[in-house]
C-alpha cells in the first residue's frame, strides 16, 4: 500500500466518522424534541 493511498484511507474515514458522529447527534437532538414535544401534548389531554 503505497504512502498516498495511505493518507486518501485516513482522510477518507476522518470524514466519515465526522459525518457519522454529526448525524447521530442531530438524531439524539431530533429524538430528544419529539419526547418533550409528545410528553406536552399527552400532558394537555390528561
Amino acid at each position: 500500500m503505497s504512502k498516498s493511498s495511505r493518507i486518501w484511507l485516513n482522510q477518507t474515514l476522518a470524514s466519515v466518522s465526522v459525518t457519522l458522529v454529526t448525524s447521530l447527534s442531530a438524531f439524539i437532538r431530533f429524538a430528544q424534541i419529539q419526547t418533550n414535544f409528545e410528553h406536552e401534548i399527552i400532558g394537555e389531554h390528561i
